[in-house]
């Protein structure tokens, strides 16, 4: 495990033992920090008052929580939705993580072509998917939508990440919970994983549960969120790894029953391990990197020397992962989980609402 996901580990520890005496003086520290980030989202509200415009429609897909609650997953399901209905989509990103901080402006299969450095691995990983998709990256949303719009005159446009960028119109803001974060048990960063205050819950047209499969929502939880959101949709997916790939060959789950040895930098690592744990039984070994890990030689090294010792048949990973590290030679065939959302409920309404904001 890499210092920085080490670093998030023990912060994780921290803020859920609260009611730990040890933790106290650190918890006091955490409040103190939260107190100056609360006055930070306060002043970013005033200054971010003026919202842009477009003739475009805009759809956003955000959350209020630090780590991964499926903001990427499901902005590629939409797309893939929109493109089925013979839309031209546009998807605005900032790309995490990449090093060459210039705009990008671009066609999907012109982007997937692109180096990580340029893209960030979500991006990458999200162009190889949508090649038809056209893709504007740059830390600046609005104006990265107001170039999609001008260049490419998409029917919708899509905002990956974009529930805390307010110098944009959206004609519809998605808010996405993971099934296993309570938003009224957190506090807010860094004393929690919570964002922003909870009263921003009221700027979200419509709520997506996601993760319902990997962590059982707790049902006074569900019971508040259907209350908070009577009047707008709620609806709730599962994430399905149903037949990881390698190149041609898909195998189902849970027909796997050789040695595998798994890796991933990803936000929710625990819950996903633990959920392959319950399809994969011989899963030998494993590694956590850090959320949008770039694999440097050492971590590289670090896998390597887990597969001489383990001896695994084959490696596991995600697709965000495999885009970083398709060209480098572990010596053993790589799988990646093929992720499919499966609504569970409120697919209809949701993509009526979709529909309307397109139409109108």
């Amino acid at each position: 495990m890499t210092a920085l996901a080490k670093m998030r580990n023990i912060w994780l520890k921290i803020i859920t033992n609260k009611s730990n005496p040890v933790f106290w003086p650190l918890l006091f520290v955490l409040w103190i920090c939260s107190i100056f980030y609360q006055i930070a989202l306060s002043l970013h509200k005033v200054f971010s008052s003026g919202k842009i415009k477009l003739q475009t429609p805009v759809v956003s897909v955000g959350n209020l929580t630090v780590g991964g609650s499926g903001k990427t997953p499901v902005t590629i399901e939409l797309a893939e939705y929109f493109l089925s209905k013979n839309k031209k989509v546009g998807i605005v990103a900032s790309g995490y993580g990449r090093k060459n901080k210039r705009s990008v402006l671009s066609p999907g299969s012109e982007l997937s072509q692109m180096s990580i450095n340029d893209t960030g691995d979500e991006v990458k990983m999200m162009a190889e998917k949508l090649p038809d998709v056209y893709f504007a990256v740059d830390r600046t949303k609005n104006e990265a939508a107001f170039q999609l719009q001008k260049k490419f005159k998409s029917d919708i446009i899509i905002v990956d990440d974009g529930y805390q960028h307010r110098k944009l119109f959206r004609n519809l803001n998605l808010l996405l919970i993971d099934a296993f974060t309570d938003l009224r048990k957190e506090s807010l960063f860094p004393l929690g994983r919570r964002r922003e205050p909870l009263r921003a819950v009221s700027r979200a047209d419509a709520v997506i549960i996601t993760k319902t499969n990997m962590f059982p929502i707790d049902s006074d939880f569900r019971q508040w969120i259907s209350t908070i959101f009577k009047s707008k949709p709620v609806a709730e997916i599962e994430f399905v790894n149903e037949y990881p790939v390698c190149g041609d060959e898909r195998r189902k789950i849970e027909n796997i029953t050789e040695k595998i040895y798994f890796f991933a930098a990803v936000g929710s690592f625990d819950i996903l391990l633990n959920h392959l744990k319950k399809q994969i039984p011989n899963i030998i070994g494993f590694r956590q990197f850090h959320d949008h890990c770039r694999y440097e030689h050492h971590d590289i090294t670090k896998i390597k020397n887990d597969i001489d010792r383990l001896k695994p048949d084959y490696i596991i990973t995600t697709q965000k992962d495999f885009v970083k590290i398709k060209k480098i030679d572990f010596g053993l065939e790589i799988y990646t989980l093929d992720l499919r959302l499966q609504f569970v409920s409120g697919e209809k309404s949701l993509f009526e609402m979709l529909d309307k904001v397109v139409e109108d």
